[in-house]
């Protein structure tokens, strides 16, 4: 018996120092969302020191509104001469805060619009086709009349 007493009197020895020597590194989550104007997250000892001490708290206080920002998109597209667009962002939320409110104005890089030139280039080629048709077609007239008259005249006689 005094053999058991002594053995859980050295294993209760050991945990006690071991317990002593052992530092907690805690390890939390990020934050929920704000419910109910609370916040809960977890926290976990990586150290497994068996201890509360020193635990973060994994409950707070937040208050009861998160901005929702939900923007339109960029206008005018594409980018203007002035080089500037502009968009409308609303909290959804309501919260009457600015927090985290993007941007509503930027500067954007003009890009002139060529379009115009494609199409000048394309009636361009078409007109050129039609000019070259109308000349093979003149010019191949006459010379098949020229044929067809020098072959009435060699029938005549």
């Amino acid at each position: 018996m005094k053999k058991i007493i002594f053995f859980l009197a050295i294993i209760l020895a050991i945990n006690f120092i071991s317990a002593e020597n052992c530092t907690s590194e805690w390890v939390c989550t990020d934050w929920s969302e704000c419910i109910s104007s609370s916040q809960i997250r977890s926290c976990i000892d990586a150290n497994s020191c068996d201890t509360v001490i020193g635990k973060p708290s994994e409950t707070q206080v937040c208050s009861g509104c998160n901005p929702n920002w939900q923007c339109s998109e960029w206008n005018p597209s594409p980018c203007p001469k002035d080089l500037t667009q502009t968009r409308t962002c609303i909290d959804m939320n309501n919260c009457a805060s600015n927090l985290g409110r993007p941007f509503e104005n930027q500067t954007c890089e003009y890009q002139r619009d060529f379009m115009w030139l494609f199409y000048l280039i394309a009636i361009s080629i078409l007109l050129l086709i039609l000019l070259v048709i109308w000349i093979v077609y003149h010019f191949a007239k006459p010379s098949q009349q020229r044929t067809f008259i020098k072959e009435k005249t060699l029938q005549k006689l």
